[in-house]
């Protein structure tokens, strides 16, 4: 919980916020125990990954291949990133519209974090990650093709443990 909502929910407030088409929720453990607790618009999907302890990269790659076909891009928004708003990802949407980049990433005060939008003609790249460093790589070796989008303050805080949620619970103010 935080604020009154589960940490997801945030996430999912924000995706749907931003007027994203298709948005996909990606659980792994527990996921129908997280399905139930969490409230969804008509048109955000839940979808399953299966090799979830596989590491980072199953969940992109379920994610992927799990997406519409229509869709141009992927935007990857951490579910443990509850500061991440609407506002932020409509702008990386807008800065990928107006400049066909290939990667759009958000920076905080000069910082490159999450959330990162891939155009489709990365997705295979994409799929073929294997483990738990996600995109990574693929960032590190071709900063040619990203144009990151000044999002402003502080790389927002994930939550890799309880002492880091207790942190956060003690600060939080809705972004």
């Amino acid at each position: 919980d935080l604020q009154g909502r589960p940490l997801l929910q945030h996430a999912i407030d924000a995706a749907e916020g931003a007027g994203l088409f298709d948005v996909l929720i990606v659980l792994g453990h527990r996921a129908d125990d997280v399905a139930v607790a969490v409230t969804m618009s008509e048109g955000t999907r839940v979808v399953v990954n299966p090799d979830y302890a596989e590491g980072q990269a199953t969940s992109l790659r379920t994610g992927l291949q799990a997406a519409d076909p229509k869709s141009k891009a992927a935007i990857v928004l951490l579910g443990d990133q509850p500061a991440v708003d609407a506002v932020s990802l409509r702008a990386l949407v807008d800065a990928y519209e107006r400049t066909e980049s290939p990667i759009v990433q958000a920076a905080y005060s000069g910082r490159p974090g999450h959330p990162v939008l891939f155009d489709r003609s990365l997705w295979a790249d994409l799929e073929a990650i294997e483990g738990d460093k996600g995109a990574r790589d693929l960032l590190k070796n071709n900063p040619e093709w990203i144009v990151k989008v000044e999002l402003g303050g502080e790389v927002p805080r994930d939550l890799d443990t309880w002492q880091d949620y207790e942190r956060l619970k003690e600060g939080f103010t809705e972004p």
